[in-house]
């Protein structure tokens, strides 16, 4: 796992599972193009061990892979799933969400026929070179728990990621939603509320 001085107990978490975890960035700031670096080549060590895919995520994203693939890049269908709740034991408790084309991210791919994935800034969208055989049916399902445990959780969050966001960030205008106000957080939060479905 690589993480950048996260202070939300996954550094702990992972340890406990007995995942290895390399820092980057620094303490103070997010700088999208530290991210980026990292989603375009922490991959590439898995190459020429026969491993068949790898899974590129954030911590909170979930991919669920078919028994059978038959592709070096499968299609992902991405949802933003939503709950006022936490989940007690697992993050499947969560049933909600609905589909959204920004969260069908590539993030499943064969790191043998995959010469660079070359996400943009934000890792939503790609330019990936190499062979990039896709399978459409059965796909892959990423399910993106960002929007969980009630809307006043969403917007302490943003206010702490707006005080870390670097220059580059600003200057760049990433991470732009992290400055929408608190009412337009909620009206987000409601819309998504009204539109989702158990899936």
């Amino acid at each position: 796992m690589y993480d950048q001085y996260s202070t939300d107990g996954s550094i702990e978490l992972a340890q406990k599972l007995g995942i290895e975890v390399r820092f980057f960035g620094d303490r103070r700031t997010l700088n999208d193009q530290w991210y980026l670096d990292v989603k375009n080549n922490c991959w590439k060590e898995c190459r020429g061990k026969g491993i068949d895919y790898v899974i590129v995520v954030d911590i909170d994203e979930f991919v669920t892979v078919p028994d059978t693939l038959f592709c070096t890049f499968p299609k992902v269908v991405g949802y933003n799933m939503i709950s006022d709740e936490l989940p007690k034991e697992d993050m499947f408790e969560i049933k909600t969400g609905e589909f959204n084309e920004n969260y069908s991210k590539q993030a499943v791919f064969n790191p043998d026929q995959i010469q660079e994935i070359n996400y943009v800034h934000g890792c939503h969208k790609h330019h990936a070179t190499g062979n990039l055989t896709t399978q459409r049916n059965p796909w892959c399902t990423l399910k993106h728990f960002r929007m969980i445990g009630g809307v006043d959780r969403l917007i302490e969050r943003h206010a702490t990621y707006r005080k870390r966001m670097s220059e580059f960030n600003k200057k760049n205008q990433m991470g732009w939603h992290y400055n929408h106000s608190d009412e337009a957080k909620r009206d987000e939060w409601n819309y998504l509320k009204s539109q989702a479905r158990e899936l």
